[in-house]
């Protein structure tokens, strides 16, 4: 007998050969998504027993954070939006070259897939619709 065995993968629930009792994954992709589902679920259950109460960025509202790292900074998509807007205001002042730089990206790939003939001609298809 030559030592090898067969186990049944926790990670896929599929079978492989090994001569290693210490083996219990059929792969190192196998082993390193069970080792990150069993961190997930430790930080769920850690976040669980622990209630950040944090205070809104934008409009100063008392909120509990539910996410799994406590990185939440806004009370509602509202207030995300609001905060991605100031931000990218503020880029832009910092910014300027790659602001004009990007505009430009943008139309480049508007005129390349054609963007304003199709608004030109749904606008079209709108105004005859009306009449």
């Amino acid at each position: 007998m030559d030592g090898r065995k067969i186990k049944v993968c926790p990670g896929c629930d599929g079978e492989f050969e090994t001569d290693d009792n210490r083996v219990k994954y059929c792969s190192d992709g196998c082993r390193r998504s069970a080792a990150l589902n069993k961190v997930k679920e430790c930080q769920k259950v850690k976040n669980k027993e622990t209630n950040v109460t944090k205070k809104c960025c934008i409009c100063n509202a008392v909120f509990i954070d539910t996410t799994i790292n406590h990185c939440k900074n806004t009370c509602s998509e509202e207030c995300a939006k609001e905060k991605k807007h100031i931000n990218y205001l503020k880029w832009k002042n910092e910014n300027p070259e790659s602001y004009k730089e990007s505009q430009k990206k943008s139309i480049t790939r508007k005129e390349k897939i054609g963007y304003w003939k199709k608004y030109r001609i749904k606008k079209r298809l709108k105004t005859i619709k009306k009449n």
